[in-house]
């Protein structure tokens, strides 16, 4: 009897043990800040904006609100590099702690591929729901189709004060005293061609 309660004493010890580890281990893997499009998109060599149409059920990763690591994404917007007008994304990963990136049908989506990684050869995936409803995870994100563009898109003039001014004193003057030149060569020139034409006047 003793030793029957020695026995399940050491198995739950080794129980806790090994929870523990398991615990402990992906924890310390995943420090810093979550993976977000907002603060990678400018690293990716392709980002689009696009309408998820499809998902495939039997995927690597799939929930309980029918998404999947495995969509059709029919392409609006490439925003960034060359893509085509429908794009599959499968098991593409976000970071090693956000794991893959999930979509459903009706979701629309700001993708960012090919974000450079040490890790994973095909590069990291970062996403932001412009419509839809992301996953309720660390790290997932919304965005309007206006923030990507004003985030990938050419720089906006400067509207600060001072920034739109007309041309400046010297650029004026020197454009007045070439005005007065060649006004001046044309009257001379005109004089000289009557001036030929009528010698004794």
């Amino acid at each position: 009897m003793h030793r029957a309660h020695r026995l399940v004493r050491l198995a739950t010890v080794a129980g806790i043990l090994v929870l523990g580890l398991i615990d402990v281990a992906p924890v310390a893997a995943c420090t810093g800040p979550p993976f977000t499009f907002r603060e990678h998109a400018t690293e990716a060599a392709l980002v689009v904006i696009g309408d998820v149409t499809a998902v495939d059920a039997s995927a690597t990763l799939t929930d309980d609100a029918s998404r999947s690591s495995v969509f059709t994404v029919q392409v609006s917007s490439v925003v960034r590099g060359v893509g085509e007008e429908t794009l599959v994304v499968a098991d593409r990963w976000s970071d090693p702690c956000g794991g893959l990136v999930m979509a459903r049908t009706g979701d629309r989506l700001a993708l960012a591929l090919g974000v450079a990684s040490s890790s994973w050869e095909q590069g990291l995936t970062a996403v932001a729901w412009i419509r839809g409803t992301p996953p309720d995870l660390v790290g997932m994100e919304r965005i309007t189709e206006r923030e990507v563009l004003q985030l990938l898109g050419p720089k906006a003039p400067d509207t600060s004060t001072g920034s739109h001014r007309g041309p400046s004193a010297p650029v004026l003057i020197a454009g007045l005293i070439t005005l007065l030149v060649v006004a001046v060569i044309g009257t001379t020139g005109r004089r000289h061609d009557s001036l030929m034409r009528h010698p004794n006047r």
